[in-house]
Order: structure tokens, then C-alpha cells, then sequence
């Protein structure tokens, strides 16, 4: 069928058209940026659920089953649902494609967007939250007329052969989310943050940025010392000061914890919060029992879960990262030097044929470290041979060993470390693309939080 030679929203916008909008009917936070949005978008919905509003969450990618991508105050769409919803937006996608033969059916990514607002829809949530598939500018979830607030974590180099080779033009990309009168909120800096400021002046939206988050910093020093800069003129900005200072005097307090690990998600902490702040939600409940709006907002930190991100599992000795980026895997190193200290780490690691293998690699080892890589079995994409990533770890100073599975590279590892257990930190970890973790919860077993029904499956 004939298909847009070009990026537009002009296909699944003429779609929900046709449906009478219901993307517009989901009041929603929309969340983009290179690094942590998944994150964002879990802390966000996992407060919004403790506030007590009934809350969907539409993220990517899944781990072992698409399910994952559809939460409902927490909890993974059922299976009978997915299959009801799929077979919907099948109907529908094959009607639409009828009318409209230029325009062509849905593309896979739209196709589970219009099976969210249908799902949320039928649910009557309070809030959504929606995380950008790729992009911003024609990103499927861009179609949403309804937006709270609107989040670009950061800006960074990933996707380039669809958004642009330098941080500039990829933040031009993120930030084609930004809409006139919806509050804005970003860690971008440097250039980046001059393009995303001006587009925000261009559409006549508020824009707001979080400073003083360096990511090696420890929490005290980033939660305490965080600042708001509110960067296109509003006259409630005072507001949001004083939200800040409640957050730092009863949320992120010596006794905080969230759910998620990794230092990392100390920055991801605060983006969601402020993103509750910015969009207004929580400022009436505040101004009727502060106390208690804070220890809900507390609570829901503490109980999101968000698998494959820093998970560890004790049991097994391993920690499960989907870091696929230099700068995911500069975050992850951060993370582990926090946990572990300077000790050497074991790391087994696979990466998709269209990501920067040596910036991800150069970013997460030192010399001192061993990758163990191998060719997983079941990927859906081209990945990088094993001796490509083992050579590349070498001529970084590194040791690299060529497992024959994923079994056998922990075999390996766990040798390694109980061979030298003084030098070597005692977890493996499992990173450098989702491949890696879905390897690792194969072999262990998957997070309770994946999937109701179908969590081992692919």
C-alpha cells in the first residue's frame, strides 16, 4: 500500500479525526528526550496513582511482551485486553486505509498508540502519561491536544540517522513537542537548550529548566541543591519556588528512597516532580493539606518500579541495565561507581547494529574491566558480531573474552570475580541494549511488574 515518503502526522492525525478525537479527551503528560523519559514517565504515573487519580502510562520499549507498554495505575494491560484492542485497531486501521489509499494503514508504532487512547479511553483514566516513541516532531504521540505538561529529560546523541548528527539538531526534533500555553520542563543545556528555548518562545510556550544537577553529584547535593530557571516570562512562577522549597524540605529529605536505583535517577526524581509542579495538578492539594500531598508524592517515588533500568537482582548477583548510548552508559558507569566504589566491574554487554557501539563502550569501561559478549539467539535486530565489541573493548585497554551464550558469559563472569573477589565488584552487569536484559530475565526469571498474563512472552 502507498506510505508517506516523508515524516508527518498527517496519517494518524487524519485517523483519530476520524475516530472524533478521543486523543484529545485523555488529559496527559507527554514525555521526551534522549536518556530517562521511560523513567520520568513511571515516577510520574506511579505519583499520580498515589494522589489517587486513576492513571494510564504508555511507554517503549517492552522487555519480554508488548503488554508492558500499556499500564493502568500500575499494572501491565491483560492479555484478553491486548487481544481485544489489537483486533479494534486492526478493524479500524484497515477501514481508515480504505478511505484514504494515499495515506496508507498505520505504521506498528502508531498502531499501538491508538491502541493506548482506546484502552484509555475506555477506562476513563484521570491522566495519562505518554512517552515519545522517537523524536517529537513527528512522533505519533505528538497528535495528543490535551497536555498537562510537556518534558524533554535531555538531549543527547542517539538515533542520528533519523534526527540529526549533532545535539542541535536533535533537540529541534524533541523539542517539536513544546505547544502554546502548556507548561515545559527540560535538563538541557548548552546548545541544545538554546534551540528547545526557542521554539518554546515560538509557540508561546512556558518554559521552565532544572539546574545544578551534575550527574556524578551525590543525592544531598542534587536534591538540595537543585534550582528552577524559568526561562519565557509567567507570572506564577513564584508558585513553583515555593513548591520547590516544600520538596526540599519534606520529600527529598535524608530518609527519601525511590524505587528506581542508579544515581542516575536522582535527575529523573526531581524531572518528575517538577513536572507535576509545572502543570499545576498538585497546587490545590498542597494548598489544602500540604502534608499530606507530599507524603503521597513521597510514597509514589518509593513504590515505582521500572524493570531493566539499574535493576538488581540480589539473588542472582546481577544488575540489568538497557543502557544503549554513550550517554545512558556514561549514567551507568556514574551509577556503578556510586554502588561499588573504584573496584573492577564484569560487564556483559550486546548492541544493536544501528547504535554508537564505541561511544557506548568507551563511555562504560575502563581498562581495568572485563566485557564478556556473545551472539544472542533470538534478536530481532542486526547486532553487533561479538569479535566486533570484543576488539573494540581491546583497543581500549580493556580484557575482552567471546562467550558462547549468554549462560555461559555468566559462567564466565562469575569465575572472574570469584577468582579475584578483592579487585572485581561481586555483580555482573548485563547492559548495552535491551537484548542483553531479556537474556538475563530468561535465565532468572522476569519482574512480577512485566507483564499479568504473559510475562515470558517474546
Amino acid at each position: 500500500m502507498p506510505t508517506l515518503e516523508r515524516p508527518s502526522l498527517t496519517r494518524v492525525a487524519s485517523f483519530f479525526s476520524e475516530q472524533g478525537e478521543p486523543q484529545n479527551q485523555l488529559r496527559s503528560f507527554h514525555v521526551g528526550g534522549t536518556n530517562g523519559k521511560g523513567s520520568v514517565s513511571t515516577l510520574i504515573a506511579s505519583m499520580l496513582s498515589e494522589l489517587g487519580y486513576h492513571c494510564g502510562k504508555f511507554t517503549g520499549p517492552h522487555l519480554m511482551a508488548f503488554n508492558e507498554r500499556f499500564v493502568l495505575d500500575g499494572k501491565a494491560m491483560d492479555d484478553l485486553s491486548f487481544a481485544r484492542l489489537a483486533t479494534l485497531v486492526h478493524d479500524q486501521s484497515l477501514s481508515f486505509c480504505k478511505e484514504h489509499e494515499n495515506l496508507g494503514a498505520l505504521t506498528w508504532f502508531e498502531f499501538l498508540m491508538a491502541m493506548a487512547v482506546a484502552y484509555y479511553t475506555e477506562e476513563q483514566v484521570d491522566y495519562c502519561v505518554f512517552e515519545v516513541g522517537l523524536g517529537g516532531r513527528f512522533d505519533a504521540t505528538n497528535v495528543l491536544g490535551n497536555v498537562a505538561a510537556s518534558v524533554i529529560t535531555n538531549v543527547d546523541l542517539d538515533h542520528m540517522q533519523f534526527l540529526g548528527d549533532t545535539r542541535e539538531k536533535i533537540a529541534f526534533e524533541k523539542s517539536g513537542i513544546l505547544k502554546a500555553n502548556v507548561p515545559a520542563l527540560t535538563t538541557c543545556d548548552g546548545g541544545a537548550l538554546a534551540v528547545v528555548l526557542e521554539r518554546a518562545k515560538a509557540v508561546g510556550c512556558p518554559l521552565y529548566a532544572i539546574k545544578n544537577v551534575a550527574l556524578g553529584a551525590s543525592s544531598s547535593d542534587i536534591f538540595q541543591n537543585f534550582a528552577i530557571e524559568y526561562l519565557t516570562p509567567q507570572l506564577d512562577f513564584q508558585y513553583v519556588e515555593e513548591y520547590v522549597a516544600l520538596l526540599k524540605k519534606h520529600v527529598l529529605t535524608d530518609d527519601f528512597a525511590s524505587g528506581l536505583n542508579g544515581a542516575y535517577q536522582r535527575v529523573n526524581v526531581l524531572t518528575a516532580l517538577m513536572a507535576l509542579g509545572v502543570s499545576g495538578i498538585v497546587r490545590r492539594q498542597i494548598a489544602d493539606d500540604s502534608m499530606q500531598t507530599l507524603a503521597s508524592l513521597k510514597r509514589g517515588l518509593g513504590k515505582a518500579s521500572w524493570p531493566g533500568r539499574f535493576e538488581i537482582l540480589e539473588a542472582d548477583k546481577i544488575v540489568l541495565d538497557g543502557a544503549h548510548n554513550p550517554h545512558g552508559a556514561a549514567a551507568l558507569r556514574t551509577s556503578l561507581l556510586d554502588k561499588f566504589g573504584g573496584r573492577r566491574f564484569v560487564f556483559i554487554v550486546t548492541c544493536f547494529e544501528n547504535k554508537n557501539a564505541g561511544g557506548l563502550l568507551r563511555a562504560l569501561l575502563s581498562p581495568q574491566d572485563l566485557l564478556l559478549t556473545f551472539a544472542p539467539q533470538s534478536s530481532e535486530r542486526n547486532m553487533y558480531k561479538p569479535g566486533h565489541l570484543a576488539e573494540i573493548a581491546q583497543n581500549l585497554g580493556a580484557q575482552a573474552v567471546i562467550a558462547d551464550s549468554f549462560e555461559h558469559a555468566v559462567q564466565l563472569g562469575r569465575q572472574t570475580i570469584a577468582g579475584q573477589p578483592d579487585q572485581y565488584a561481586p555483580y555482573l552487569i548485563a547492559a548495552g541494549s535491551f537484548a542483553t536484559v531479556r537474556e538475563a530475565i530468561k535465565l532468572f526469571g522476569a519482574s512480577p511488574e512485566l507483564s499479568g498474563d504473559s510475562a515470558s512472552a517474546n
